[in-house]
């Protein structure tokens, strides 16, 4: 699944919970305003930065995760994942999220244990 060069795209989906059992790619580049992939409640609070997957967000198969040109993603991941999610991710590359604080918290790396390749580079 490409999501790419949509300007004012805020979130993929606005409801309870998303699956895609058989996806094995995801490539979302140059939306800058895309905030998370699941969004349920909308907030104006600066201190609650929403992760850009949740445990609302089911990806099993996913194998290759592509992130690029989003300025207001600030977490990719918290502490909480759908079951089974991202078990199978081989390949990350982040590129030109400058405002990306947080990739994962330390005490979800061992969901990432397939992980061969974690690229992460800033814009020039």
């Amino acid at each position: 699944m490409v999501i790419k060069d949509f300007e004012k795209l805020t979130r993929f989906w606005l409801e309870n919970y998303i699956e895609f059992p058989s996806l094995k790619q995801l490539e979302i580049e140059q939306c800058p305003q895309f905030k998370a992939f699941l969004l349920t409640n909308i907030s104006t609070d600066l201190e609650d930065i929403p992760p850009f997957f949740n445990e609302k967000v089911a990806l099993p198969s996913l194998e290759e995760l592509v992130i690029s040109g989003m300025d207001n993603l600030k977490m990719m991941w918290n502490y909480q994942l759908s079951e089974h999610s991202f078990q199978k991710l081989k390949l990350m590359k982040i590129k030109n999220c400058d405002n990306l604080l947080t990739i994962f918290p330390s005490n979800i790396c061992e969901r990432f244990w397939q992980l061969e390749s974690l690229t992460v580079t800033a814009g020039g």
